[in-house]
């Protein structure tokens, strides 16, 4: 360092209080006083700063990081030991400090001095002309002017709403009533907070993507200024790293905070993907804080998503939970009924009564075996009898591979629940035990020959399957399955216990 700039620190350092008194090293401020700094000693100084933050970057990645991050940010004074840094947005501060911390605070203290700290002073349309596009387009906490419509559209990963899904045709029984009302509050009630966010969650097939499309539909058209996205986390990850890979981010994120309802669907999907949760977190975040609503879909409730940040979990607590279940007989005849009707197709009513009895409890397969009734109905120019039905239904409905289908019956898939259930009445070890972390010979035991009997008679992945057992991660659930199976060939009587179990079933 040269010796005008060492004087420089030097004076600035005599400058500092106690350190005993000081608060911690960043967060977030007003705006202070303008400084009375020479903005070009003050501009060298950063420059040293963004010398050694670009050094401390990984390789590969230093530019795209300090051009996105760093370069936009621009130094106000340093008073008191502190370093006051011009930001465009609260949000741009948050995702240095889970980002980026450690890099800018040991630059800064190596220019600066070992005592200094930071803080953020948030000033909207802070960006310099001189900065390139892929700086940050954020908006600020406090700013509340609306982007554009052309903007919103544009949303990464965002899917159009599917104008079939109505709260009209959908059919709920028992605890799905729940479900529906609070969706339907929330459709008419736009901006309260109390179910914020709202988060559905239930098996494949029992209709939580309809709920969410029903009520992103209802918003558009009961709130047709507000700005609904309805986004996948597969589409979530996959524009996320889009933006990073092409330099955009800023843009990315901009779009994804610009939006007044938020409806993410398959939320499970991020297990594992750390950056892209980090990312997610701090969005969602923003949104709420602003009063944005935000709706989420899972296969699992909050408690058991797996490989999840903690804080994340604990955001999607924050609201109000609503679980979905599978259909009743009376429901699913309601459904058939629905589906033939919207079509045009009459059927006996022997037929109906058969497929409301034999389809299965999964929404996804009734609609596949409807939909080639009416096909071959209406191509065929032939009307179908209660035979014809049962055929299609044999083909097109899944089947345990470890039981004969009977002429004319259709046999109910096995499901992880029936499963656990089943093994903890067999065992006498209650469910919360069974499906918990105890490590209780006995209550390891059962666990062991349920992972094992799941993975024989369900498609479910490891994974999956983890998730009934305290989110165990998957090579927990491949070892008890690889055991289990291992020692049924030396316990008979174990072997014996797990037939009984299956016949259960």
């Amino acid at each position: 360092m040269s010796k005008e700039l060492a004087a420089v620190r030097l004076n600035m350092l005599e400058k500092s209080k106690d350190m005993h008194e000081r608060t911690p090293d960043v967060r977030l401020a007003g705006n202070p006083a303008p400084s009375q700094n020479q903005p070009a000693t003050m501009e060298g100084l950063w420059a040293e700063c963004l010398e050694l933050i670009a050094r401390a970057l990984p390789k590969g990645k230093s530019e795209q990081t300090l051009n996105t991050w760093f370069k936009p940010i621009h130094p106000v004074q340093y008073v008191d030991n502190i370093l006051y840094l011009r930001i465009e947005s609260q949000f741009f501060g948050e995702w240095l400090d889970s980002h980026y911390r450690a890099v800018l605070l040991n630059a800064v203290r190596s220019v600066f001095g070992d005592n200094a700290r930071l803080e953020y002073q948030v000033t909207p349309g802070a960006k310099k002309k001189s900065e390139p596009e892929e700086t940050p387009v954020t908006i600020s906490a406090d700013e509340t002017s609306a982007p554009k419509p052309e903007a919103v559209r544009k949303t990464p990963g965002a899917h159009r709403l599917d104008a079939q899904y109505r709260f009209a045709n959908f059919f709920a029984n028992g605890n799905n009533r729940f479900a529906l009302k609070t969706a339907e509050h929330v459709s008419r009630n736009l901006g309260e907070q109390v179910f914020n966010p709202l988060y559905f969650h239930g098996q494949v097939g029992t209709g939580k993507t309809h709920l969410i499309h029903a009520l992103g539909n209802n918003l558009s058209e009961n709130y047709d200024n507000r700005r609904v996205i309805y986004l996948t986390t597969e589409s979530f990850v996959h524009a996320y790293i889009t933006a990073v890979q092409s330099q955009s981010i800023n843009k990315f994120i901009s779009a994804m905070r610009s939006v007044d309802v938020l409806l993410l669907d398959n939320f499970h999907f991020l297990a594992g993907k750390t950056k892209s949760q980090e990312a997610l977190m701090l969005i969602l975040q923003d949104l709420l804080h602003r009063g944005s609503q935000v709706v989420i879909g899972s296969n699992v409730p909050p408690s058991l998503l797996p490989q999840f940040n903690p804080s994340l979990v604990a955001l999607a607590q924050g609201g109000l939970i609503a679980d979905l279940h599978h259909t009743d007989v009376t429901t699913r005849e309601q459904i058939v009924r629905h589906y033939l009707s919207e079509n045009g197709i009459d059927l006996e009513e022997a037929s109906v009564q058969y497929l409301a009895k034999n389809l299965g409890t999964n929404i996804h397969h009734m609609r596949s075996v409807v939909v080639r009734i009416v096909a071959q109905i209406s191509l065929m120019k032939k009307a179908l009898g209660t035979e014809d039905i049962r055929y299609i239904v044999s083909q097109l409905c899944p089947q345990s591979e470890n039981e004969m289908l009977q002429p004319g019956t259709l046999k109910r898939a096995i499901r992880i629940p029936d499963i656990v259930k089943a093994v903890s009445g067999f065992f006498d070890v209650p469910l919360e035990m069974l499906q918990g972390v105890s490590r209780k010979q006995r209550v390891s035991k059962a666990r062991q020959v349920a992972i094992y009997l799941c993975r024989e008679l369900t498609d479910e992945s490891l994974s999956t399957i983890g998730y009934y057992f305290s989110s165990l991660h998957h090579a927990s659930v491949l070892y008890a399955y690889n055991k289990t199976k291992s020692d049924i060939t030396e316990n008979p009587r174990l072997r014996s216990n797990i037939e009984k179990i299956r016949a259960l079933l």
